[in-house]
């Protein structure tokens, strides 16, 4: 027979059981971080991890618009074949893409994958976050929980060399044997 009071045997049965812990879903950027040439194309994928659940998604990625002009978003396979588009809308002046889009028929996503591709133009050196904010919802259109994971980019200038060449300390190499 046991000497602790009910109130420590529940204490102790509590403490000694397994947690249900499961890991919180996740949107991130990816890659995490990029360094990129003005006049290159930057591209960034929207990567959900642990996903439960998940029937709709929505996100609002921002960039420095004087650093990065918002090309375009691509949604992913995360949803299915052919998710239900609600919004794909890029604003290149405010530097955001809003994307929304769901299962259009089949059962919720739980795991992993891409919700979407974004294109951006780097226009001048600098570092500009990517940031997003997401909103994930279930099949009945409560909210999900979900974090976000944010990028940072950073644009490069191709660098001049102004100067004369020498070799030796001399301008002109005729004559030399």
């Amino acid at each position: 027979e046991s000497s602790e009071s009910p109130e420590q045997l529940t204490t102790r049965a509590a403490e000694d059981r397994e947690p249900d812990w499961q890991p919180l879903p996740t949107l991130n950027v990816v890659p995490a971080s990029n360094e990129i040439y003005v006049g290159e194309s930057l591209t960034v994928d929207l990567e959900v991890e642990d996903a439960v659940g998940l029937y709709g998604l929505q996100a609002t990625c921002t960039v420095d618009p004087s650093i990065l002009a918002t090309q375009s978003g691509t949604f992913g396979s995360l949803l299915g074949p052919t998710p239900l588009t609600g919004a794909n809308i890029t604003d290149v002046g405010a530097g955001t893409w809003f994307g929304g889009a769901s299962v259009q028929a089949g059962d919720p996503v739980f795991g992993n994958g891409t919700f979407a591709t974004l294109t951006y133009q780097p226009l001048t050196s600098g570092t500009s976050n990517v940031d997003c904010d997401p909103l994930a919802s279930n099949r009945d259109g409560f909210e999900l929980p979900i974090v976000s994971v944010n990028s940072t980019v950073e644009v490069l200038d191709y660098g001049n060399i102004i100067g004369t060449a020498t070799y030796q300390g001399r301008t002109n190499h005729a004559a030399i044997e």
